[in-house]
């Protein structure tokens, strides 16, 4: 019983360490992801920004540009005959806050693809095969209210086959961060607990 006792209480002392910062971390994070919603559109394709020579998000409101464009097929994106209407997202919605970094996946569904597609879409992904869903791109975005654009009649969309929601949310406040260096001093007072407690949790293993 007594070696059982111990045992909790160097566990609970070891914990301890860091635990007040962790916890207000975990605070502010839940309270950034509960930001006010924006805008949502519904994202129907992709656009080439010829000013820019980027991507953007074609949304039925306005459109979004996206920061880089890396994976598979990305050096794809850029040939005339690459059929750009299999993209999709594996989830129903995007969600991304203003001013932060952010990164999300596009999929490329050849699943449907006959023999002709297929052999054209090998031709910039060999490796890929009929009837695959594969994650073809990993997007990145970083967006303030500036970067929206409006949309114009001459716009050429690439339509894709399965749109999806596009959720733009303002960070929440989170005024519990001038708690941190609070938090940061109880951790430091806290923490010789650790380095009393492990002595006797080592030793009592032994017996």
């Amino acid at each position: 019983m007594n070696k059982i006792f111990i045992m909790l209480v160097a566990s609970a002392a070891f914990l301890l360490s860091g635990c007040a910062t962790m916890m207000l971390e975990s605070h502010v994070d839940d309270v950034h992801q509960e930001g006010q919603v924006v805008t949502t559109d519904k994202i129907i394709g992709i656009i080439k920004d010829e000013k820019s020579g980027k991507w953007l998000f074609a949304g039925e409101k306005s459109n979004y540009p996206v920061s880089n464009i890396r994976g598979r097929l990305a050096k794809a994106m850029d040939n005339p005959e690459f059929d750009k209407r299999y993209m999709n997202s594996p989830q129903n919605a995007i969600t991304i806050f203003y001013n932060q970094n952010y990164g999300a996946d596009l999929f490329y569904d050849v699943g449907s693809f006959d023999e002709q597609q297929l052999k054209k879409v090998q031709t910039f992904a060999p490796d890929i095969q009929k009837g695959q869903n594969i994650r073809a791109f990993d997007l990145s975005f970083s967006l303030s209210r500036n970067d929206v654009i409006a949309k114009n009649a001459s716009d050429r969309i690439e339509r894709i086959d399965k749109p999806f929601t596009f959720e733009i949310r303002e960070e929440g406040t989170a005024y519990s961060k001038a708690f941190y260096p609070l938090s940061v001093a109880v951790d430091i007072v806290t923490s010789p607990l650790q380095l009393l407690a492990l002595p006797f949790m080592i030793s009592n293993l032994h017996q």
